[in-house]
């Protein structure tokens, strides 16, 4: 069943400083964007490139989005990637983890250095849809990262990408009420470790 998702809305609001996560959607149609890091104590993230920007958003229709998060990670640092494992190469590498909806689960599949993505992992049962829409500022002067509208990708301006400071995560699960409307989850994650003034 296909979640009801509210059209973007206008905010005026300011990420608190956290992680330094590269987050997008995108169908499977998509091509891949450029290695990112994803936590707080690796390198900052490159800007998200119009010309590696994702394909149109799925209009709110099930399965929804997919959302990857790439980062950077030493051998040994402990960070965990979604399928419960961790660099121990002795080098350092790039990690892809793809979430989207797999058979009613959430599920991840990863990639490593930018190679073919494996097998989903199922993480959550009972997850029917994914919704992503990008925190962009397109009120001027660009003084700040406070985020002004969420959009989805297929609403995306060419100077947005260039905006990106948050990502607004919606996932719809079923209800195990008989009857019982879908329950809706949702996150606004901080990405570029933006925050504060523009520089």
């Amino acid at each position: 069943m296909a979640a009801s998702i509210a059209p973007p809305v206008a905010v005026a609001s300011s990420i608190a400083p956290g992680s330094r996560t590269a987050a997008r959607s995108r169908r499977s149609t998509a091509s891949p964007i450029q290695p990112s890091p994803s936590a707080a104590a690796l390198v900052s993230c490159p800007t998200i490139s119009p010309s590696r920007r994702t394909s149109a958003g799925t209009a709110g229709a099930a399965p929804g989005d997919k959302l990857d998060v790439r980062f950077r990670t030493a051998s040994g640092d402990g960070v965990i990637n979604c399928s419960g494992g961790a660099n121990t190469t002795g080098a350092e590498h790039s990690y892809t983890n793809e979430f989207s909806i797999v058979a009613g689960q959430l599920s991840c599949a990863l990639g490593v250095d930018g190679g073919a993505l494996g097998v989903p992992v199922p993480l959550v049962s009972g997850v029917t849809n994914l919704q992503v829409y990008y925190g962009v500022k397109r009120l001027t002067p660009f003084s700040d990262y406070n985020v002004d509208t969420y959009v989805p990708a297929a609403s995306m301006n060419g100077s947005d990408w260039s905006q990106v400071s948050a990502v607004r995560v919606i996932l719809t699960f079923t209800n195990p009420l008989a009857g019982g409307a879908p329950v809706q989850f949702e996150r606004v994650i901080e990405v570029m470790a933006r925050a504060g003034d523009h520089t």
